[in-house]
C-alpha cells in the first residue's frame, strides 16, 4: 500500500466531515449524534435522494394498509441517507489509501440516462373517482456504482409487488430524473450548480459559515417554528409538506439570449459594482446570466466584491465560502452596510429574490427564516443536441424536452413554497428595500409577465395639465377616468419612479415553463406504520 502523507490524511478526514454536513438532497441538511426531545428524530423522518417519481392513487385502502405492513416495504429515513452516504465516502477513501481509482466508487446520480420519458401526468384524478393521489420517490443511495434504468425498474417492480392491486399507476405515472453527465452532474440544464444554498436546522449539527439557521418546525411539522404547531395532530409530527413541480427549461433560447445581450449586462437593474467594464461577447453572457441567477455557474455568489464581475470556481466549490454573505456592502464608503443594497447583486436575482438573507431594518430576519424550504430535485431530459444548436431553438419533440424535477419540503405550504413563489418571486415590489415601495420587477427564473389585458399589465396614460413636475419617490394620488366607462372613476395612488425616455432596458423573456405539479404530505415513518395497523 502506498504511503499516505499527513496532508492527504487531513483531506480525507475533512471530506468525511463535510459529508456529515451534506445538505444537497437529504430532507434534513445537517445531522446530529444524539436525539433530543425538542428535535426531530432522523430515524423517523423520511429521507429523500430522488431518482424516480412514482405517481399513483389508492384504489383499495385495506390492501394498501397491508402493503404498509409488509416487512419488505422499508421507507428510507434521513438517518439512512446519512449512513449510506458515509459508506460511500468510506469506500472512496479506502480507494485513495489503496492507490485505487476513486472514480470507480461513485455515489448516486453520476451517470446519465440515455432516454427521458414523456410526462403528461393528470393531477385531476379525483374527478374521475375516489382515491388518494400519492407519490413515492425511489431512493437507491446504498450503491456505489452509477444508477441505471434497470436499477430503478427493479425497485418499481418491487413496489408494485408489495402493493399489488391496492394502487393504480397510469401509463405515464413513472417520472425519471436524469442526472447530467460528467462534470455537469451537479448542474441544472442552464449550467448552474444546484442545491448550494440550503438552510441549517438549529440543534442539528454545526452550520457552515453564512448558512441560514431555521427552527426545526420551519421544515418538520410538530416542532418549534411550525406555524401550525398548536393545531397539529400527533400523526403529523415529524412529517412535512412536499411540493413537486416539473419545470421545463428552454436551454438553447437561454444561451442564445445571453450571447446576444451579454454586452448589455449593465442594463440589468442593480449590480452596479461601481464600474461596468467592457466585456467580450462570451464574458458578457456569463456576467448577464450571473446577475439574473445571483450566482456564477460555479456556484460563487456575485454578492461579494471579489466575485461581482468575475467568477471564482474555487470559491464556488468551497462550502465554507460560497454561502458566507448576506448581501450587505461593507467596503464601499458611499453605500450603507445597514441598508439593503443592490451594489453588487441585483434585487431581482433569482437566488436573492426567493431566499432573502438580510432586509434590515425593514423585514425581521425571523420572518425571512420562517419562509425557508429544503430544496431537492434532479434534472430530466437529454443534453442539447447539435441539431438544436444549429437551429437556434429547442426541439419541440417531447422526448427532447429537458428541465428540472423540482421538489421541496417545509412544514407549511403558505409559509414556505407559496410565499417564495408568489410573495417573493412574482411580487414586483419584493424585496422591501425602503419605507416607500420600489418596483424591482419579477424573478427572472420563476416569475412571469402579467396576463395581457389584466390590471397588472403596464399601460400608457397621460395628464393633460399637471400642476407640478414629478420627481423620483414623490407620492401621487390620481383620479382616473376610463373611456366608455360612464359609471366609475378610479383612484390610483403610489410613488413616482422617473424613467428617462432614452433609458436602455433589457426586455427579458422567460425561459422556464411549469409543466405541472402537485402538493403532498410526507408522513413520518411511525405514522406510516400506524396507518398500516389501523382498523
Amino acid at each position: 500500500m502506498p504511503a499516505v502523507d499527513d496532508a492527504t490524511e487531513r483531506q480525507i478526514q475533512e471530506d468525511i466531515r463535510l459529508l456529515k454536513n451534506l445538505r444537497s438532497r437529504g430532507l434534513l441538511p445537517l445531522i446530529t449524534a444524539e436525539d433530543r426531545p425538542d428535535l426531530p428524530r432522523l430515524s423517523d423522518v423520511q429521507g429523500d435522494s430522488v431518482e424516480r417519481f412514482l405517481f399513483f392513487r389508492i384504489v383499495n385502502p385495506e390492501l394498501f394498509k397491508a402493503g404498509l405492513r409488509n416487512p419488505d416495504f422499508k421507507p428510507t429515513s434521513s438517518q439512512d441517507v446519512k449512513a449510506n452516504l458515509l459508506k460511500i465516502a468510506k469506500a472512496r477513501d479506502d480507494a485513495k489509501l489503496a492507490g485505487g481509482r476513486s472514480h470507480e466508487f461513485r455515489s448516486f446520480n453520476t451517470k446519465s440516462r440515455s432516454q427521458g420519458r414523456a410526462w403528461t401526468i393528470e393531477f385531476s384524478w379525483e374527478i374521475k373517482g375516489s382515491g388518494i393521489i400519492c407519490l413515492i420517490s425511489q431512493t437507491i443511495t446504498s450503491r456505489t456504482a452509477g444508477d441505471t434504468d434497470e436499477d430503478c425498474t427493479a425497485v418499481t417492480e418491487h413496489l408494485k409487488r408489495i402493493f399489488e392491486l391496492s394502487i393504480e399507476i397510469p401509463e405515464q405515472g413513472v417520472v425519471d430524473g436524469q442526472a447530467r453527465p460528467g462534470k455537469h452532474r451537479h448542474d441544472e440544464h442552464f449550467g448552474y450548480k444546484d442545491g448550494i444554498s440550503q438552510p441549517a436546522i438549529r440543534g442539528l449539527g454545526v452550520p457552515l459559515p453564512g448558512q441560514i439557521l431555521v427552527d426545526p418546525g420551519v421544515i418538520i411539522a410538530g416542532f418549534k417554528g411550525d406555524p401550525a404547531l398548536s393545531k397539529r395532530p400527533e400523526w403529523a409530527k415529524n412529517g412535512a409538506m412536499m411540493v413537486f413541480r416539473k419545470l421545463e427549461q428552454s436551454v438553447v433560447e437561454w444561451d442564445k439570449y445571453m450571447l446576444e445581450n451579454g454586452q448589455n449586462y449593465q442594463n440589468v437593474p442593480g449590480g452596479k459594482a461601481g464600474v461596468n467594464p467592457p466585456l467580450s461577447r462570451e464574458d458578457g453572457a456569463q456576467l448577464l446570466g450571473a446577475r439574473l441567477i445571483g450566482r456564477w455557474k460555479s456556484g460563487a455568489p456575485i454578492a461579494l466584491k471579489e466575485t461581482s464581475l468575475k467568477d471564482d470556481p474555487d470559491l464556488g466549490g468551497n462550502p465554507k465560502k460560497n454561502n458566507n454573505f448576506d448581501y450587505s456592502v461593507h467596503d464601499v464608503p458611499s453605500v450603507s452596510a445597514e441598508m439593503p443594497s443592490d451594489y453588487y447583486c441585483p434585487f431581482t436575482a433569482h437566488s436573492r429574490k426567493v431566499a432573502p438573507r438580510n432586509l434590515d431594518p425593514y423585514v425581521a430576519r425571523q420572518y425571512l427564516e420562517s419562509g425557508s424550504i429544503i430544496r431537492a430535485g434532479i434534472a430530466y431530459g437529454p443534453e442539447v443536441s447539435s441539431a438544436e444548436r444549429d437551429a437556434g431553438k429547442d426541439s419541440e419533440k417531447e422526448d427532447m424536452k429537458r428541465g428540472l424535477l423540482f421538489n421541496c419540503y417545509a412544514s407549511h405550504l403558505n409559509s414556505g413554497f407559496v410565499r417564495q413563489a408568489t410573495g417573493y418571486g412574482s411580487n414586483d415590489f419584493f424585496p422591501i428595500t425602503g419605507l416607500t415601495p420600489n418596483n424591482h420587477g419579477q424573478d427572472p427564473i420563476i416569475g412571469g409577465p402579467p396576463p395581457k389585458g389584466s390590471s397588472e399589465e403596464e399601460r400608457g396614460a397621460s395628464l393633460d395639465d399637471p400642476t407640478s413636475s414629478f420627481t423620483d419617490g414623490r407620492q401621487v394620488d390620481l383620479k382616473l377616468r376610463v373611456p366608455n366607462d360612464t359609471f366609475n372613476t378610479y383612484r390610483v395612488s403610489g410613488h413616482v419612479e422617473v424613467r428617462p425616455v432614452t433609458q436602455a432596458k433589457v426586455n427579458f423573456p422567460f425561459f422556464v415553463t411549469s409543466r405541472g405539479g402537485e402538493y403532498f404530505f410526507v408522513p413520518s415513518i411511525p405514522t406510516l406504520k400506524s396507518w398500516g395497523n389501523s382498523q
